[in-house]
C-alpha cells in the first residue's frame, strides 16, 4: 500500500500535507515549492509564518474552515501573491482543493493541499482578450468601411463605418 508521503512526493501537480490547527507543513513536493517561492526550510513550519505573504490573503480562513468543519474547499483561477525575485510580490493564479485529512475517530487532523499552476493560461486568456478589445476598438473607430467575408464569400465581419456607407445594420448584412 502505498504512504501518503509517495503519493505526495510523486503527484505533478502541487501537493502538500499541513498538520494541527495551525496548519504546519508536512510535507510538500517540489512543484509546491515553485509556486510558494519557498523549499524544504518551511517542513515543520507553520505555513503563515513560513509564507507571511500569503497571511493577509483568501488562504487562512479557506484552511481554517476545512480543518474546523471538515467539509473540502475546491477553488478554481484564484488569485496569489507569492514572494517571487528578490522577494518581490508575484502574481499567480492557481486551481487548488484543500481535503481534510481525517483520523480514526473522523476528526480532522490535516489538510491535504492539491492544485495546478494556471498563470501562464491565465495571462495568456487576458491577453488575448486585452488584443481582441483593442482590435475591436480599432475597427469601431476607424472611418474606413471594414469587412470579412468566409471562403464560400459571405460576409462575416462588417464595422460601424460599412453599416453606416451601406444605411443597414450589421445582423442584417452578415
Amino acid at each position: 500500500r502505498m504512504q501518503l508521503s509517495q503519493i505526495v512526493a510523486i503527484m505533478p501537480s502541487f501537493t502538500a500535507v499541513f498538520r494541527g490547527p495551525g496548519h504546519v507543513v508536512e510535507q510538500a513536493n517540489q512543484a509546491f515549492y515553485d509556486v510558494v517561492q519557498h523549499g524544504p526550510e518551511i517542513l515543520g513550519v507553520a505555513f503563515f509564518d513560513a509564507c507571511p505573504e500569503l497571511a493577509d490573503q483568501e488562504f487562512p480562513e479557506l484552511l481554517d474552515t476545512v480543518y474546523r468543519t471538515g467539509k473540502e474547499f475546491e477553488g478554481k483561477g484564484r488569485r496569489a501573491l507569492v514572494r517571487g525575485v528578490g522577494g518581490v510580490l508575484a502574481e499567480i493564479f492557481v486551481d487548488f482543493a484543500y481535503l481534510p485529512l481525517r483520523e480514526a475517530d473522523g476528526q480532522t487532523s490535516g489538510i491535504f493541499v492539491h492544485g495546478v499552476d494556471r498563470t501562464a493560461e491565465i495571462r495568456a486568456t487576458h491577453a488575448l482578450a486585452l488584443r481582441e478589445r483593442e482590435l475591436q476598438s480599432v475597427t469601431d473607430s476607424t472611418p474606413d468601411g471594414l469587412a470579412r467575408f468566409t471562403r464560400e464569400f459571405r460576409l462575416d465581419f462588417v464595422n460601424p463605418a460599412t453599416e453606416r456607407m451601406i444605411g443597414r445594420p450589421a445582423a442584417e448584412l452578415i
